[in-house]
């Protein structure tokens, strides 16, 4: 044993990815006619004099652990977040004027264990190695939403009728989907007649009777997915040969959803924007094992599983090869070496998801909308020599 140390530690500290100017009425700006084209403000935005700050208190309670002449290096860490006064941006009456208002609201935990182990090998005949792994398993929970108990919410679908997406309640992750439960597509007039939607035709979604009660109702909505992953972490190793080097990075996430936002406009039939090729298999009288409804001039949507994706991917992150370059020579001109290198970066990633990208948050910091893909330009490829 080279190293063993225990480290406690506790501390309070506020949120700085709030954005700014939140406690203020802003104004925005818009284009009216009015003998011509003129600029025009009107109030964008709710102010809240009584916004304070957030509050997260950490107990972080952890080991390191060094064996072998340091070969070998082990640290795990268990911590536990509470953060009170949580900033929400939270629906308010339509009567106001708005749709929403940015409040302290709530508590939330996150607790969970953070690993890490790295191995370095010998370096024999002029060939050495090392390789590490971490992981990070957490769990959030929403405890407290004072006398509100429960909202809902939609990250925005542009001209799409989706309605609301997400719910913050006490017991629930942050992130959680909220929708019906997707039970297929209704093949004939016989499956209309013995289901909970007898005014449906068929080639129209069929969803669960979560309740019972005959009925498809707001009450057979409930929590779909979870945008928050079981665990996450990465992987990397380095193989050297006297000048030669190569290291190799990889990530990875498991167990979460995605809403993939994309797919409701793009397997929407109605005619109005560009499909999916696979909008093509849609339900007809001779297609009755169709993966897409039937075509409808409807635009609104029905939020339900049918567009929650697995995001787990595996994805190599970075991958160099690298050649030093030394002796008299370069001595001469005042170096000690050179080195020669090429690089790739995201090479490939290994996920079920079918949109671009599985590592996607198309509404950046909201938290309450994590997991939602709406129209992301995805991670470029990129090679590089040096």
């Amino acid at each position: 044993i080279n190293q063993l140390k225990l480290r406690v530690s506790y501390g309070v500290s506020g949120n700085q990815s709030i954005p700014n100017y939140q406690s203020l009425s802003l104004l925005g700006s818009s284009q009216v006619f009015l003998g011509g084209t003129r600029i025009a403000f009107s109030p964008s935005g709710l102010g809240n004099p009584d916004l304070k700050w957030e509050r997260t208190s950490q107990l972080d309670i952890g080991v390191d652990l060094m064996l072998w002449e340091e070969r070998v290096s082990l640290s795990a860490d268990y911590y536990r977040k509470t953060t009170t006064d949580m900033i929400f941006n939270v629906p308010t009456p339509t009567s106001s004027g708005f749709t929403s208002s940015v409040r302290n609201l709530g508590e939330m935990t996150n607790q969970g264990v953070d690993l890490s182990l790295s191995v370095t090998g010998g370096s024999a005949d002029g060939f050495r190695w090392s390789t590490s792994f971490n992981t990070n398993v957490n769990r959030n929970e929403v405890t407290d939403l004072g006398q509100r108990g429960t909202f809902f919410g939609d990250a925005g679908s542009g001209h799409l009728k989706i309605g609301d997406t997400f719910i913050v309640r006490e017991g629930e992750p942050l992130g959680s989907f909220y929708g019906f439960v997707y039970d297929g597509i209704f093949s004939n007039e016989q499956e209309v007649e013995n289901s909970a939607q007898p005014d449906a035709r068929p080639g129209e979604v069929r969803f669960e009777d979560i309740n019972g009660d005959g009925a498809i109702t707001d009450a057979d909505r409930t929590v779909i997915g979870d945008a928050n992953p079981d665990f996450s972490g990465g992987f990397a190793f380095s193989l050297g040969y006297k000048a030669l080097q190569l290291d190799v990075n990889t990530v990875y996430k498991y167990g979460n959803d995605i809403f993939n936002m994309n797919r409701v406009e793009g397997q929407l039939p109605t005619g109005g924007v560009n499909n999916f090729e696979s909008v093509l298999d849609y339900w007809t009288p001779n297609n009755r094992d169709a993966t897409v409804p039937r075509p409808t001039r409807a635009r609104q949507v029905q939020f339900s599983s049918r567009y929650l994706e697995d995001g787990s991917y595996l994805r190599l992150q970075n991958v160099t090869l690298g050649y030093t370059i030394g002796g008299s020579l370069l001595q001469r001109v005042g170096a000690e070496n050179l080195r020669l290198f090429t690089s790739a970066n995201n090479l490939f990633v290994i996920t079920n998801y079918s949109g671009y990208d599985p590592e996607v948050s198309s509404f950046g910091q909201n938290e309450l909308a994590k997991g939602h893909d709406l129209g992301n330009y995805p991670r470029p490829r990129s090679f590089s020599a040096g």
